[in-house]
């Protein structure tokens, strides 16, 4: 007869941590770069992303859900310049895969963005 194994939990965290970093590889932004209003209630962001066929504008809420980021003016563009894109309702929106930057405002709220 075989011994317990007793190095069930190592592991089992070794393998969670895997299908964590196969299954979650979202667009991954390259660089930002945020400009807020001289008045502090609003800001410009620009976003560099690479291999995205999509980007959310949500925030993580207390309990971990995705709340909606009111946002304006949105453009996507890539180096032959303003690509076309779909609104996927209040959350954010998709476009052909590829390498773009994503040009948006918003509105500063309890002083943070």
């Amino acid at each position: 007869m075989r011994a317990a194994d007793r190095d069930r939990c190592r592991r089992a965290v070794a393998a969670l941590g895997i299908v964590l970093v196969i299954a979650c590889t979202p667009a991954c932004a390259l660089s930002a770069a945020y400009a807020v209003a001289g008045n502090g209630t609003a800001y410009l962001a620009h976003l560099e992303v690479h291999d995205a066929d999509g980007y959310s504008f949500v925030e993580t809420g207390i309990l971990g859900e995705r709340i909606p980021i009111p946002v304006s003016g949105v453009l996507v563009t890539n180096e032959t310049g303003a690509v076309a894109f779909e609104e996927q309702g209040r959350t954010g929106i998709t476009f052909p895969r590829g390498d773009y930057t994503i040009t948006f405002a918003g509105t500063v709220r309890d002083s943070y963005l």
